[in-house]
Order: C-alpha cells, then sequence, then structure tokens
C-alpha cells in the first residue's frame, strides 16, 4: 500500500508524505522502558508480541488517509485497512491489539488538546490551566479517555502506557508538534489518578488481592 499509493500531508507535517510519516513513526516509536516495566507482569513471549503490534500499529495508524480527508475517522478507517491488508506472516491473534492500537493511537491527543488548546490562548502557548475552556471541538474528557483504553481488555495502567506510546511515537515523529510531548506525562497522572485511589482501597479492603489480573487480546474492532 505505502509503496503504490502517495498523498501529501497537512502543512504542520513540513511538506513530509504520508509513507514518510509512518516510517518515522515506527522509529520514534520506543517501548524498552515499557516493556521492562511489563515484564515484570507477563512473559516474554507476551512482550514480544505486543511490541511486534505496536510497530505494525504505528505503520498502518494514518493509513486511513489514503481513502481521503475524514480527521476525525481516519483511525477507525486505519484499522480495518489494517484487517484487510496486514501481512500474511502476522498472528491471527494479534489482529485485535493491534487495531485497538491503530483506532486509539491519537486519543492521548484528544485528550491533551483539551489541555492545551484554550479559548483566549494563542496556539503553541502551553499552559497548565486546568480551569480554562477548551477551544478544541474533539476534545475528550477522562472518563471518556479511561473507557476508551479498557477497550483493551488489560488493565488502565498498561493501556494508558502503552497508548502514551504510540502517541509519542506519532507526535514525536513532528518536529512542530514536538513541544506537545511534555503533556504526556500530565495526561497520564490525571487518568490514572483515579485508579490508583482505587488500588490504594482495594489493598486495604482486600491485603491477601494480587495487583493484577490476567490479561488478553479481547478487543475488537
Amino acid at each position: 500500500t505505502l509503496r503504490t499509493l502517495h498523498r501529501e500531508q497537512s502543512v504542520m507535517h513540513q511538506g513530509w508524505t504520508l509513507e514518510r510519516h509512518l516510517a518515522q513513526s515506527v522509529l520514534q516509536l520506543q517501548t524498552d522502558a515499557l516493556l521492562g516495566r511489563l515484564s515484570e507482569r507477563h512473559d516474554s513471549k507476551w512482550c514480544k508480541d505486543l511490541r511486534l503490534s505496536m510497530r505494525l500499529a504505528m505503520l498502518f495508524h494514518d493509513t486511513g488517509k489514503l481513502l481521503g480527508s475524514r480527521p476525525r475517522r481516519h483511525a477507525i478507517i486505519s484499522a480495518a485497512l489494517f484487517a484487510r491488508f496486514r501481512p500474511e506472516w502476522f498472528p491471527e491473534a494479534l489482529v485485535p491489539l493491534t487495531q485497538w492500537c491503530i483506532r486509539t493511537h491519537d486519543v492521548f491527543g484528544a485528550f491533551s488538546r483539551g489541555l492545551t488548546d484554550k479559548k483566549g490562548v494563542a496556539p503553541g502557548e502551553y499552559r497548565e490551566d486546568l480551569s480554562l475552556e477548551t477551544s478544541y471541538f474533539a476534545a475528550l474528557d477522562s472518563q471518556a479517555l479511561r473507557a476508551v483504553l479498557l477497550e483493551s481488555g488489560l488493565p488502565l495502567e498498561e493501556a494508558v502506557g502503552i497508548n502514551k506510546a504510540l502517541w509519542c511515537a506519532d507526535i514525536g515523529s513532528i518536529a512542530t508538534l514536538r513541544w506537545l510531548l511534555p503533556v504526556a506525562d500530565l495526561v497520564e497522572r490525571l487518568v490514572l489518578a483515579p485508579a490508583a485511589e482505587r488500588t490504594q482501597t482495594d489493598r486495604r479492603s482486600h491485603p491477601g488481592r494480587g495487583d493484577s489480573e490476567g490479561s488478553r487480546w479481547s478487543v475488537e474492532l
């Protein structure tokens, strides 16, 4: 698909074509630290499968733009294209997880723009002021973001870590958007804050219960 179709990107992509952005996103993806933490709960095969899914997700995450300009739909279209055009060697069992990664690759962005794009504040002027009203039409609130992340069937903390890495790779591949990267840590803290409180309460109520439940690749498009 990338060799036979060509599409120009928006101005913020600095003239890069779609295929160049996808390739650069794969190169920007950092998984070592994430998988190092997850390896404490999962075996090596699980971690290798996750890394493979994340890499393929970044390669396909914007392919929906090949079918036209649908800024709020391209992620869903990209996930469907992956199911149709994925490599023959790609494991069938990993398709649901990879589709979830593709479909949700920008939900961190939708939430973060609700934090950074404020009425009365100039674009690019980063200000952590949660009291200001957002100017971004498609912004997600924290509850909506948690719901999307939990569709993965993974514990919230793990889903957040995966999605954060995907979004940072996407944004990190675009020089004009790298100023947004520090926002990822703020989004992570805001999304996980209620979960941390629930975990502490659960530990006090059930001192013998483990910290995590079994994970599964259960999400479907």
